[in-house]
């Protein structure tokens, strides 16, 4: 399959998502990824890039790619131009590093449930994703191997709570003994879902100890301008601005990760 096949085949699975992304109006392009030059791109076997402004999306993957990485890509999308949904935003660098992980966290709570209702041979690569997540914390100083474990554990618990792969980190997280915190966070993450600030505040502060003031939301907003013609651009608000206040100034074994 080519690049400019996939929106085709998108539809045939999917319609209601593709129709809701070019129903804003923004060109939705799908690109061969190894034309990307973008740096902070890996390539590798199952890499789909997606990268997006107020104005249009491109796409990038490689043909004959498993459909359901694609559609990965446009359910972010769709969060982000249909649903509204804020991005985390670093004032200074972006949706990069430490920031693009814990973006990931919270999004993938949402986005892979859909992802396996469509595509459910997705099933299998997101229990691999896991289980090799898994094996790599094994490698990892503690209070790394702590944070990037409830980052797996966070997601089993949300698309397959009741498999193998679920309960392997449950068994890891117990005799680390970090079940309680891992099982409390969750509980709060899942109570205060539809506030994102609030829940990206309490996983900063469980993986750096703090919350940098360069951190916060971005998000689409159509303005009218002058001529009075509508016009969309981001609106980027600080963290600290929509701060809620029972959200702890401190947390347990912080790390010293640079975001």
């Amino acid at each position: 399959m080519y690049c400019s096949d996939y929106l085709g085949e998108l539809v045939k699975r999917a319609d209601h998502i593709i129709d809701s992304l070019q129903a804003t109006g923004r060109p939705l392009m799908f690109r061969d990824i190894a034309e990307c030059e973008t740096k902070s791109m890996r390539p590798g076997r199952d890499t789909v890039f997606l990268e997006w402004n107020t104005s249009g999306a491109v796409i990038w993957t490689a043909p004959n790619q498993s459909l359901h990485h694609v559609f990965h890509a446009c359910l972010h999308l769709y969060r982000y131009w249909v649903e509204g949904v804020p991005q985390y935003w670093e004032q200074n660098k972006g949706c990069i590093g430490t920031v693009r992980a814990l973006e990931a966290c919270y999004e993938h709570m949402a986005v892979l449930p859909a992802e396996i209702a469509h595509f459910p041979e997705a099933y299998s690569y997101w229990v691999n994703y896991i289980e090799d997540g898994l094996f790599r914390c094994k490698d990892r100083p503690p209070s790394k191997a702590k944070s990037d474990m409830f980052q797996l554990y966070a997601l089993a618990q949300t698309a397959f709570p009741r498999s193998q792969i679920a309960e392997s980190i449950r068994d890891e997280a117990a005799r680390h003994g970090w079940s309680d915190e891992f099982y409390e966070l969750l509980q709060v993450i899942f109570k205060n879902y539809s506030d994102k600030a609030f829940v990206l505040e309490n996983l900063t502060l469980y993986r750096l100890g703090k919350v940098p003031p360069t951190l916060g939301l971005r998000k689409i907003e159509t303005v009218v301008g002058p001529d009075g013609v509508s016009i969309d651009q981001f609106v980027w608000t600080s963290l600290k601005d929509l701060r809620t206040p029972n959200v702890s100034e401190t947390a347990e074994e912080p790390e010293t990760e640079a975001v």
